[in-house]
């Protein structure tokens, strides 16, 4: 009797902490054009991300799920599997229009604490490059080598007021495929366009943060367990 009224008291705790889960759909995808690339000067630069102190996602293993894990669901900044990956639509759009690839989607879970607070989740995707601009594939257990990638950085959400998003973002490129010349002036073969933006927003509300080369899609959605 008593090892079924603790279980029974665990499932009641899990459900009232999962009600103060959220949910955070993300999609990056570079728009690239001509007109872009010209209206404006851009710097020279390539810039590796600041991630002291953001955290890496938890990927999901389906494969090692134990009762103690089905018992209390998702972990906190958890990355979800593909079909649970929200703005379907948007990906679904985005990948049937020539102009834009998708270089991240992503969907995790945590909780939402004052922005003071917050932490900050590293997120990355699209293709990784070494330091002379060819493309690699990115090895996790080579510490040796440090692929650029093309969409780096990181983003954290919080509540005062309202909920708010800070998000600091960089796309890295290599010159040759944007027809792009360093002139000499520096010995990179990749440059990156930062992006550093501040916005506040409601529960599923999509928010768009815009740059001229790439494009952020955010949303907040109270979790749900499937």
């Amino acid at each position: 009797m008593k090892k079924w009224f603790l279980l029974f008291i665990l499932m009641c705790s899990t459900a009232q902490a999962q009600n103060n889960l959220y949910q955070v759909n993300i999609i990056v995808f570079r728009h690239i054009t001509n007109e872009a690339l010209t209206s404006e000067q851009w710097p020279n630069q390539l810039i590796t991300p600041d991630l002291r102190n953001a955290l890496d996602l938890k990927p999901l293993d389906q494969t090692i799920l134990n009762d103690e894990q089905n018992l209390f669901g998702v972990d906190r900044y958890q990355a979800l599997p593909d079909n649970q990956i929200g703005l379907k639509k948007e990906i679904y759009r985005l990948s049937r229009h020539s102009d834009y690839q998708i270089l991240l989607k992503t969907s995790w879970v945590q909780p939402i604490t004052s922005i003071r607070y917050a932490r900050w989740v590293h997120v990355h995707g699209g293709q990784t490059y070494d330091a002379t601009g060819q493309a690699i594939e990115a090895d996790p257990d080579n510490a040796l080598i440090a692929p650029y990638w093309e969409i780096d950085g990181k983003i954290r959400i919080g509540q005062q007021h309202y909920y708010e998003i800070d998000a600091q973002l960089t796309l890295t490129e290599p010159l040759a495929s944007l027809g792009l010349d360093n002139n000499g002036s520096t010995d990179n073969a990749l440059t990156s366009f930062p992006l550093k933006a501040h916005q506040r927003t409601r529960l599923n509300e999509i928010n768009y943060l815009d740059h001229p080369l790439f494009g952020t899609l955010i949303q907040i959605i109270p979790y749900k367990e499937k």
